[in-house]
């Protein structure tokens, strides 16, 4: 990837960013992983400078000169490498001085149509600017892509610029068929940090504005227990013919190694789980109760 810088482009600028704008996609949530992904875009595009070919090498205010959204992007890549930065910059002070001012939200956007009112949910990577705004992250880094992307045809690096769109989720959506929550992703024993903001649609700005709750109101959330995965086993009597089926309920433990686990290891891995060992020795037990001494035959679990 580093030998040649069409290729460093390619495999990893562009990766970066597609990774990231995937991510946002997904209705899922938490450790961090958005914000995670964020981090690694923009410092992919900041350092994209770095490895221009030397004829066309620019400094950074030369960079941000062309390109205003640069100033928050190296912000944002050098205080999550260093968690705090004092130092002026091209631009003056840092628009984002420490990486607490990076975070995720989740916002439910309040709609209406001829059937009433609907829910849709967005999410997004933000950074608390100095004067209390809110920059979208993405935004930010769908318009530096797009600069590296013209400039870099510009130079011949690319025979042509693509042209990159981010769809924050906050403008006019339809009523969805099947509406469902984000599923919230939560490591035990590690703190959870996730912001909510409720939004309401303007038709006249066509789009979504933060919503005011009325004095008093009090939001509430359930946070339930990851289910456990449950496996069925079978046995066969092969004298009688008769098969015998047991439900076995892993672990948490076992639930979360199973999820862990590629397709090729998670059937020897559950042959391994104690739990399973005790569902065929019960199940085994039923048949020698039922039956007297024949033979059975084991079926994979499913």
């Amino acid at each position: 990837m580093f030998d040649d810088f069409h290729a460093y482009f390619y495999e990893n600028v562009r990766v970066a960013y597609r990774e990231f704008k995937e991510r946002l996609a997904e209705p899922r949530i938490g450790r961090s992983i958005d914000l995670r992904l964020a981090v690694a875009a923009c410092e992919a595009l900041f350092h994209l400078r770095e490895h221009l070919p030397e004829a066309h090498r620019l400094s950074r205010t030369q960079a941000e000169a062309r390109c205003n959204d640069l100033a928050l992007l190296g912000d944002i890549a050098n205080v999550s490498k260093h968690r705090a930065v004092t130092r002026s910059t091209p631009h003056g002070a840092p628009l984002v001085a420490s990486a607490v001012q990076l975070k995720e939200i989740e916002s439910i956007t309040l709609y209406e149509d001829a059937e009433g009112e609907y829910r849709c949910i967005s999410k997004q990577v933000v950074a608390e600017l100095a004067d209390g705004t809110l920059a979208d992250v993405m935004r930010t880094v769908t318009n530096v892509l797009n600069f590296w992307e013209s400039y870099l045809a510009e130079i011949g690096v690319l025979n042509v610029a693509t042209a990159h769109a981010y769809d924050d989720g906050l403008g006019l959506r339809p009523r969805p068929i099947n509406a469902s929550g984000l599923t919230l992703e939560i490591i035990k024993g590690v703190r959870f940090r996730q912001e909510l903001r409720l939004m309401k649609f303007n038709s006249d700005t066509g789009r979504a504005e933060p919503m005011p709750l009325p004095e008093g109101t009090k939001v509430r959330m359930s946070i339930r227990e990851r289910p456990s995965h449950q496996v069925d086993i079978t046995l066969r009597h092969n004298k009688s013919g008769h098969e015998f089926t047991r439900t076995v309920v892993l672990t948490a433990d076992e639930s979360e190694a199973l999820d862990a686990a590629s397709e090729e290891d998670q059937e020897e891995l559950l042959k391994s789980f104690e739990s399973m060992k005790n569902g065929f020795s019960g199940l085994a037990a039923d048949i020698s109760r039922e039956s007297s001494g024949g033979e059975y035959g084991v079926s994979a679990p499913t």
